[in-house]
């Protein structure tokens, strides 16, 4: 019985040894490329895309009048127009609330995309509520974070957020603080861009 299936064994590597030689000597014949010819565009529709290097010729001018304008436009981004602005306003003793206006030019909308505060009030107190109004109701709430105390006894609060609202006419910043107690001050900017409308 041990011999048959060692018969088996020799009979089955044999036929792999077969295989593996008739692979070994099969041969396929190498691909080639077709070349490079020049190639020559003519009628076609404009624009034409060129990939790869190449060369121009010649002259290529770009001509602007007032009567026959050129428009250029970034069609990705349609920040034509940037705008920043900054203000300031004061606490007056019982005074619990500022508001900080910022007017939008006439015939543009104004894109706020970045807001930033500081705040200064007296040691103990603090901010409670900043929001934005504009288009009459209000638009977002900013969150003050607490700073420290400087050595000049008041507490600093800071506010950077980024944000997303559009404004058109007059937008007003909001700043609430816990007391009127005392005096403080807050400064204000804001960053974004302008759109016709």
């Amino acid at each position: 019985m041990p011999l048959l299936s060692f018969k088996k064994y020799i009979v089955g590597a044999i036929g792999i040894l077969l295989i593996a030689l008739s692979i070994s000597f099969a041969r396929v014949a190498p691909v080639r490329g077709a070349g490079s010819a020049p190639v020559t565009v003519v009628n076609t529709p404009l624009p034409v895309t060129l990939q790869g290097t190449g060369a121009i010729s010649g002259t290529v001018a770009v001509s602007s009048s007032a009567t026959a304008p050129v428009f250029v436009t970034d069609v990705d981004n349609p920040a034509r127009h940037p705008f920043q602005a900054t203000a300031r306003g004061f606490f007056d003793v019982s005074d619990g609330e500022i508001g900080l206006q910022f007017d939008v030019p006439a015939g543009k909308r104004l894109v706020v995309e970045f807001v930033s505060l500081a705040y200064e009030v007296p040691v103990g107190q603090s901010i409670v509520n900043t929001h934005v109004v504009y288009g009459g109701t209000d638009g977002q709430t900013l969150l003050a974070t607490f700073q420290g105390n400087d050595p000049g006894g008041n507490a600093n609060f800071t506010t950077s957020q980024q944000t997303r609202f559009y404004v058109d006419g007059r937008l007003t910043i909001f700043c609430n603080r816990n007391s009127g107690a005392g005096t403080g001050r807050v400064f204000a900017g804001i960053s974004g861009y302008l759109v016709d409308l």
